[in-house]
């Protein structure tokens, strides 16, 4: 099984994306076009999906057919929580009342 042992390795992994992500630069490489709408609206997004997305994984967990420790749980379940948390999220910031809540 995983184990803690993999924490290290997902850590980094993690960190990478975000410092790479971080500093490439999106507005020469999107230039205005529909793709920069639709990633500044998962950036408005992103504190929301932040706090959604572990009771999406605790949930998914749970599920049979996830298959825990498998490739699709590493790298196919990821991209389906993070899609499943923004449209969640998306959606409630369109109800006037949560929305000065998800700023």
């Amino acid at each position: 099984e995983g184990g803690y042992a993999l924490w290290g390795a997902l850590g980094g992994a993690a960190l990478a994306a975000f410092v790479a992500c971080r500093y490439i630069p999106w507005e020469s490489i999107l230039r205005g076009g529909i793709l920069y709408r639709i990633v500044r609206k998962l950036s408005q997004c992103s504190f929301g999906i932040f706090l959604t997305h572990i009771f999406v994984l605790h949930w998914m967990e749970k599920q049979a057919f996830f298959g825990k420790y498998t490739a699709g749980w590493y790298f196919l379940w990821p991209i389906g929580c993070y899609c499943f948390c923004a449209i969640v999220v998306y959606l409630l910031k369109k109800i006037p009342v949560v929305r000065r809540l998800l700023p």
